[in-house]
């Protein structure tokens, strides 16, 4: 048994999964030419920094594949007393070894307010009592401010998972800039180097469905009316045990046919009553100017948003993105502030 001594704090989530996952595979790789034997190299992107991840699972050919599980358990029984801290390790039983070994860490280049308020918001998402939280990070003139804020009809643990992803995805892609909000469809995440806290800024983005109502339809009259009553009711739900959201599902009625509509409107609690119907009256007006006739729609601003479905969709289920399993699939728009320019990125 071999180990080298390192602070691997980062590692100690990552780790033992890939070890789970060899284990698994390598009871059942019983074909030539190397029965019972697996290798795997991974590239971790953690908030933290990245780093390469090279594992080996081996066991001896004369074991049947229940031995072989067995004293591969007896190797990481081992390896979780004697190396959990450690970068590499070997160990060698007479029918079976497993060996590790872990790159230097490549730290995150984003300054340390930055990185340090998208890990305080991402660990606060896990702990499954809000849709929304902030922080504030770092010393001047490094000091950091972020947010995240779920839609309120998301379980507690896609919120957490759609906030981890959407953290990471900032890390990666917008090292370099002084402000970034990211969009999912369960969530948005904003990290920025000035107080936005209580304000009503940043870029919006749009969604629609390039399915459109006839010319006839009085849909825009319906959703307009709809809207109204969606702003009133969100504007007094400040205290409610999930501020300014609404849900709503109606059957309209038009030229002796029927739709569903089913609209979900949302304010950061952050903001007042007052703030909370202005970011939504600016978002419907957004709407109708651009897709009033569109069979869906969902507008993100990052104190707001609106979002309707006529296609009989249900409106808790993301129509224009899916999570499944521990990856959002769909499409993430990405705002990136600089000092001089405002670019908007869809992926």
């Amino acid at each position: 048994m071999t180990h080298s001594r390192s602070l691997t704090i980062f590692f100690n989530k990552t780790l033992p999964r890939k070890i789970d996952e060899l284990v698994f595979r390598v009871s059942s790789s019983l074909s030539p030419p190397i029965p019972y034997f697996v290798e795997d190299k991974e590239h971790v992107t953690q908030l933290e920094g990245s780093y390469d991840l090279h594992a080996m699972a081996q066991c001896s050919p004369d074991l049947d594949p229940s031995n072989c599980t067995v004293c591969l358990e007896l190797v990481v029984e081992q390896l979780s007393e004697c190396c959990s801290q450690s970068r590499w390790a070997r160990i060698h039983f007479p029918k079976c070894l497993i060996r590790y070994n872990i790159s230097a860490l490549q730290p995150n280049l984003a300054s340390p307010g930055v990185v340090k308020v998208l890990t305080s918001i991402r660990d606060r998402s896990f702990l499954g009592t809000r849709t929304y939280s902030n922080a504030t990070k770092g010393l001047s003139p490094d000091t950091a401010y972020g947010m995240y804020l779920c839609r309120g009809d998301v379980a507690k643990s896609t919120c957490a998972l759609c906030v981890r992803t959407a953290t990471l995805e900032i890390s990666k892609s917008c090292t370099y800039q002084k402000e970034a909000f990211i969009y999912y469809e369960e969530c948005m995440v904003r990290v920025s180097d000035y107080y936005f806290f209580g304000l009503l800024d940043g870029p919006s983005t749009i969604l629609y469905s390039a399915s459109n109502f006839s010319i006839r339809s009085t849909f825009g009259q319906t959703f307009s009316r709809k809207m109204d009553e969606h702003i009133l009711r969100a504007a007094s739900m400040r205290l409610s045990p999930k501020p300014y959201f609404v849900l709503d599902r109606e059957l309209v009625k038009e030229f002796g046919s029927s739709y569903r509509l089913d609209s979900v409107v949302q304010c950061s609690p952050d903001l007042d009553p007052t703030n909370c119907t202005v970011c939504l009256r600016l978002a419907v007006q957004n709407l109708l100017g651009c897709c009033s006739l569109s069979r869906e729609a969902h507008i993100f601003h990052p104190k707001c948003l609106v979002k309707y479905d006529t296609t009989s969709s249900p409106v808790n289920v993301p129509s224009l993105g899916a999570m499944i399993g521990n990856k959002i699939f769909g499409r993430i728009f990405i705002a990136v502030m600089t000092a001089s320019t405002l670019a908007l990125l869809g992926l």
